[in-house]
């Protein structure tokens, strides 16, 4: 295992801000896993779970303690069910259950980040959870052992899961899909693709940045607002999509926070909505264990 030290956290975030990781190691088995915890408990280290970064604000200062780098890829085939490691990439997923003419995940194509950062927020997409296809989640509990739950067991709701209020370490998942017919697959997955490149903005940013409020969206309340194009140093909202924020190259994470502090001020006094954060945003001396 190789601990490296005053490591850029930009370089694993989607938003590319941030400062360095005092300590930083990627693990690719569970076994390894443990044993940068139990590191980091010897060392009275602070830790921090990563997944595939593309739901998350690392703070400018940086981050004490050790970051956990989480690259525990496989896909394993057993009849209708298949079993991934929680560093695996949604997107790498689904194409491999199209070429087992596998059905259930095919909207999540295109959807950045791990499965592991999936199954933590509950992703959703076109009316598809992560959380419909989940058979069961192998994480590393409090003793330091590798623990099994049921999804009725991880208390999902709308980008909500146990791990959300109990971080653990996310081993790996089992899915359990249906069979399908490969070009009828391939051809949804298309059209997702082809709906996120039309809806959404590419570049330096991380998705929706805040919850839809209940019978309403935040990019609709954003939009009504005024603020397409608003922008606060390098952080800007999206003309494309209110509710996706951007780093238009010179960003810092205060900036990103300065416009999300904006918007939720603006649309609070013109609508008397709270919006609230989907985006994890991190303190550096913050003592949670995530997974975004």
């Amino acid at each position: 295992m190789d601990i490296k030290q005053d490591v850029p956290l930009k370089l694993y975030s989607s938003f590319h801000t941030g400062g360095n990781a005092d300590n930083f190691v990627e693990v690719k088995t569970a076994d390894e896993a443990v044993q940068a915890l139990q590191t980091a408990k010897q060392n009275n280290w602070t830790v921090f779970f990563l997944g595939g970064g593309t739901n998350i604000l690392f703070p400018d200062e940086g981050m004490r303690g050790l970051v956990i780098k989480n690259s525990i890829n496989f896909i394993e085939k057993d009849g209708h069910e298949l079993r991934v490691g929680a560093g695996a990439y949604t997107t790498s997923l689904a194409q491999y259950a199209q070429k087992e003419s596998l059905s259930g995940i095919e909207r999540l194509f295109g959807l950045p980040g791990s499965i592991g950062g999936a199954i933590r927020g509950n992703a959703e997409t076109h009316k598809t959870s992560i959380s419909d296809v989940l058979k069961d989640v192998t994480f590393i509990n409090d003793d330091l052992r590798l623990e099994i739950a049921s999804p009725k067991e991880l208390e999902f709701d709308y980008r909500e899961s146990k791990f959300k209020k109990h971080p653990q370490f996310i081993v790996s998942c089992t899915l359990r899909l249906t069979p399908g017919n490969p070009e009828a697959i391939q051809q949804l997955m298309a059209d997702t693709k082809n709906w996120r490149k039309e809806k959404q903005p590419g570049g330096f940013t991380a998705g929706s940045f805040f919850k839809n409020p209940p019978d309403t969206s935040a990019g609709y309340l954003i939009d009504q607002a005024g603020l397409k194009g608003f922008q606060i140093g390098g952080a800007q909202v999206s003309e494309k999509h209110a509710n996706f924020l951007t780093n238009t190259g010179k960003a810092t994470s205060k900036d990103v926070m300065m416009l999300a502090a904006h918007i939720k001020k603006t649309v609070q006094e013109k609508f008397g909505i709270q919006l609230v954060e989907e985006v994890h945003i991190i303190n550096s001396s913050s003592k949670i264990l995530s997974m975004p």
